[in-house]
């Protein structure tokens, strides 16, 4: 037998982005959901990322199943009353997060300097034009928060599309 033109398919190897932004944001207490600008693309091989006026979103040209992964780091400063610190992933701009993309960490009352980190994988299957944005919420009464570097990414997982 001889395999003439043999070819290796690696399902969606060839479309995936990956931006971030290493600035510090500050989210005052009980603002409600901050959605993170990015500012550096690492990789983007099917124009998902196009900073300007839409740096806060990742839109889907090709439609399929993709994994995306986000990072949230930040601090608390100074004696935090009790509350919560939560990211997500919100589809299109709807409020609701997308189902499994959520962290969320309870902050102790008088925890002093506490440095939260969110890391997060999910699986979702999106539509051609789809977009998707990070937010980061402070639940906390009375302490504002930090929000240092953030980066997420998405790599296509199947062949559809």
């Amino acid at each position: 037998l001889r395999f003439v033109g043999l070819e290796l398919i690696v399902c969606g190897a060839d479309i995936g982005v990956r931006v971030r932004h290493a600035t510090t944001d500050t989210i005052s207490a009980g603002a409600g959901a901050s959605y993170q600008t990015f500012t550096t693309e690492d990789y983007d091989t099917d124009t998902m990322w196009t900073g300007g006026g839409s740096a806060k979103k990742i839109t889907f040209t090709t439609a399929g199943k993709y994994t995306v992964m986000y990072s949230v780091t930040g601090q608390v400063t100074g004696e935090a009353a009790t509350g919560t610190i939560s990211s997500h992933c919100r589809l299109n701009g709807s409020g609701a997060p997308i189902v499994g993309s959520e962290t969320s960490l309870p902050i102790p009352k008088d925890a002093a300097s506490l440095t939260y980190v969110f890391n997060c994988a999910f699986e979702y299957n999106f539509a051609a034009a789809d977009y998707i944005e990070l937010g980061v919420t402070n639940n906390l009464a009375s302490n504002s928060v930090g929000v240092t570097p953030v980066a997420i990414q998405a790599r296509k997982v199947d062949m559809g599309g």
